[in-house]
């Protein structure tokens, strides 16, 4: 059960990502917390960048697909989950995952273990009190 969360990047506490003590990614929007490997992660944020750069248009990758409705909004699969977001949401998920992948790298953690230790001492911590918006999985 996670119990530590590193915070990465936080809009509000339904718009946040942060990654827990076995270095799992949890991506929370609204009421659905996705929970990633760092290296799918970082795949969506690398993904996600590109797509922000030309704007919002399809895109099909085997973690990540995002569909554009002309006029309506973005529906973001990632993996077998779907969100169906305005155009506002979808950029405020892509400067949450850019700027939680910005923030991944610079804590160095990766799968939980930390190539410097005093790095990861200097990190702020969220703990699990059970009313968290983090999933416990």
């Amino acid at each position: 059960m996670c119990t530590q969360f590193t915070p990465l990047a936080k809009y509000d506490h339904s718009h946040a990502i942060s990654q827990c003590e076995h270095g799992t990614i949890h991506l929370t929007w609204e009421h659905c917390t996705f929970r990633l490997a760092p290296e799918q992660f970082t795949q969506i944020a690398d993904l996600l960048g590109r797509t922000q750069q030309t704007g919002p248009h399809p895109l099909y990758h085997d973690i990540l697909v995002v569909l554009v409705q002309a006029n309506k909004g973005v529906n973001v699969w990632i993996g077998a989950v779907g969100l169906a977001l305005s155009f506002e949401g979808f950029e405020l998920l892509c400067a949450l995952v850019l700027q939680a992948a910005h923030a991944l790298q610079s804590v160095h953690i990766y799968r939980g273990h930390c190539l410097d230790m005093d790095d990861l001492a200097q990190q702020p911590t969220v703990p699990y009190y059970g009313s968290q918006t983090f999933s416990t999985n």
